[in-house]
């Protein structure tokens, strides 16, 4: 153990909230030291869930969580784990009292287009680097298909599923899409979009089905299937030059399709490894530490937010202005 004591100000307990203490919970004290988080919650339900949840996988280690005060005036990482249309709101509460030079942020980001130049002026008047919780860049099979891919040219990205929440979840393949192809993305395309909407399972918001895509300037692109009416399992598809990758995150396998010369292909089985919301120890012990972290920052995942917004919008909020809000989280 190092003998410091690392300080986290949390807002937002909930489910995702509870999930994320989880990890904080299973940092190794022989990195990071004694961990204590500050967490403000407004629900007693969360609350108690909240601490029953770190409470169980904490085990021995030096960790707390509590609901009782502010925190400090300085700390390591500031988390808000909230949903979107509360988000800005939570950010500013934490700001009000405590300042540290690391932010941890949910998506998806933000409901307002306005919201994303006043969360970038409070980091900046921390002096703060903010990272934003597409996890599939940090889960160790996509670090293992970016190695299989590197130096292969444009990358095309295919997912493929039952109703997964499209709306909602789609910002996790695109931000995946960029940091496979090492670009920004620099157009998303919601027209094979389904015209009609559902509720989302978070009350207030909205969900879509179809297709939508994305590209990058060079060439690389993102093809998203969430289907309607369809029982199927879920599955992701990376093709590059004379190789394709098929991975089934749930079962956690990977095939590897890779041509030869000759036009023959060898297949490969290879496990996937995946983690969970809890099993992200190894990122938050990086972001305390100030190490590096293969989640998007903030402004590459704000543009993205953006155009994804404006996209959306087209089903969710016909003929709505690029300045209006949209529904998800």
């Amino acid at each position: 153990m190092t003998g410091s004591i690392r300080t986290i100000a949390l807002a937002g307990a909930g489910n995702i909230g509870s999930r994320l203490l989880q990890s904080v919970a299973q940092c190794d004290p022989a990195r990071v030291g004694a961990i204590e988080v500050y967490a403000v919650e407004p629900f007693e339900a969360a609350r108690q869930t909240a601490k029953a949840r770190f409470d169980e996988v904490v085990g021995d280690r030096p960790h707390t969580l509590r609901f009782d005060g502010p925190a400090p005036e300085e700390a390591d990482l500031m988390m808000a784990p909230t949903d979107a249309v509360n988000r800005l709101a939570a950010l500013k509460g934490l700001v009000a009292h405590t300042r540290a030079p690391a932010v941890f942020l949910e998506k998806f980001l933000f409901t307002d287009p306005a919201e994303y130049a006043e969360a970038r002026r409070l980091l900046d008047g921390m002096g703060a680097r903010a990272w934003v919780n597409c996890a599939r860049n940090v889960w160790p099979g996509y670090g293992d298909v970016a190695e299989r891919i590197a130096g292969r040219g444009p990358i095309r990205l295919r997912v493929t599923g039952p109703d997964w929440n499209m709306a909602s979840n789609a910002i996790h393949f695109l931000a995946l899409m960029e940091m496979l192809a090492g670009e920004a993305a620099d157009a998303v395309d919601a027209s094979g979009l389904d015209r009609e909407t559902r509720p989302s399972k978070r009350e207030g918001y909205l969900e879509v089905t179809g297709l939508l895509r994305a590209t990058t300037p060079s060439g690389s692109s993102a093809e998203l299937y969430s289907l309607a009416g369809v029982d199927a399992p879920m599955r992701v598809e990376v093709h590059v030059e004379g190789l394709e990758l098929l991975i089934e995150e749930g079962p956690g396998i990977l095939y590897n399709l890779e041509r030869d010369g000759a036009g023959g292909r060898a297949v490969e089985r290879a496990d996937f490894v995946m983690h969970h919301t809890s099993q992200l120890a190894g990122l938050f012990e990086a972001l305390l530490l100030g190490e590096p972290c293969a989640l998007p920052e903030y402004d590459q995942s704000a543009s993205l937010h953006l155009k994804t917004m404006v996209a959306l919008n087209t089903v969710l909020r016909p003929g709505a202005a690029p300045s209006e809000p949209c529904l998800v989280s």
